[in-house]
């Protein structure tokens, strides 16, 4: 039996929707990681401000920006999948 070309035709579009809002819930669940890893990152900073150790406060705060710029990359691609940003 030879396939129609009803049985070749394009699959719907909706397992592509679904793989982009699956893809946005995982890089959502990274930036919730990486914001709460920047807190605690914060935390060390705080320490050492509080042990007067302003070099070691200054490189924890690079850290924890780092990982807040990542977080923030991770929220813009997740919404730009879910067509919430142009």
């Amino acid at each position: 039996m030879t396939p129609t070309m009803q049985s070749r035709a394009p699959a719907p579009a909706l397992p592509n929707v679904q793989a982009r809002i699956r893809r946005a819930g995982i890089m959502q669940a990274q930036a919730d990681t990486l914001f709460v890893e920047a807190e605690r990152i914060e935390r060390f900073r705080s320490a050492c401000a509080a042990s007067n150790n302003p070099d070691g406060a200054a490189i924890w705060q690079r850290i924890a920006n780092a990982y807040r710029t990542e977080a923030e990359a991770c929220v813009f691609e997740a919404d730009k999948l879910v067509g919430a940003r142009p």
